[in-house]
């Protein structure tokens, strides 16, 4: 009782007395059960490191446009939804999700979810599946073509990659050949190596949209990203 101890029965401490190993889910038990985004980098040649203030100091490099593009990547082609009690605020569904829409709000600009998906025609959206390691979700754009955000594993959505969104604060894409893909898969291993979750996210304009069987053919979908 002094230790703050209380157990139910007094066996149970005997028994925690013989113990010399503990296994334990450290999820929520030592850990907050949140993901976070601690790490991320945008083009070539532009890792950040495992602090929060890295991050900040490396999304903080992108210009308005970009910073709004991989905004909408994220808050368009995603199932987690906001709730809000009292004056807080917190994202339910995908742990994953839900860390990249706290990305999304702390360093990217997101005000109000909601009014972030109202602003787009979303066409059609393909769910996360194990299996395929992906999610796309296709929108229709104000002059009539088409925009699809992707999100999922790089080894998956990279080798589909053609393009890459240019270094921080540059409108350009440049053509993703062996020395820059060699570049990103370096950087997914070094994140994989302190057990990071990582996670790649990409989009494609398309002026129409490729169709088999009545159903949008989201395999042609596929080809040809821009890695964001």
């Amino acid at each position: 009782m002094r230790d703050n101890n209380l157990v139910r029965q007094l066996r149970a401490c005997e028994t925690m007395g013989q113990a010399t190993d503990i296994c334990s889910d450290k999820t929520g038990t030592l850990t907050q059960n949140e993901m976070t985004v601690v790490s991320c980098f945008f083009g070539p040649k532009s890792p950040t490191g495992p602090s929060d203030s890295t991050v900040e100091i490396e999304t903080s490099r992108l210009s308005v446009q970009s910073a709004s593009h991989l905004r909408q990547s994220i808050v368009i082609n995603s199932t987690a939804i906001e709730s809000r009690e009292g004056s807080g605020r917190q994202f339910l569904g995908s742990q994953t999700e839900a860390g990249l829409l706290r990305f999304a709000q702390d360093y990217l600009g997101l005000d109000q979810l909601d009014t972030e998906r109202s602003n787009a025609e979303v066409v059609d959206l393909l769910p996360f599946d194990a299996s395929r390691k992906y999610m796309i979700t296709i929108i229709k754009l104000p002059g009539g073509s088409y925009r699809a955000y992707l999100k999922g594993a790089p080894e998956t959505l990279l080798r589909n990659c053609t393009t890459i969104t240019g270094p921080p604060g540059e409108q350009y894409h440049i053509t993703l050949n062996d020395r820059v893909t060699e570049e990103i898969y370096s950087k997914i291993s070094e994140h994989a190596s302190r057990s990071l979750r990582t996670i790649a996210i990409c989009y494609r304009d398309l002026d129409t949209l490729p169709e088999s069987g009545g159903s949008i053919d989201f395999e042609q979908v596929m080809q040809s990203l821009t890695f964001q």
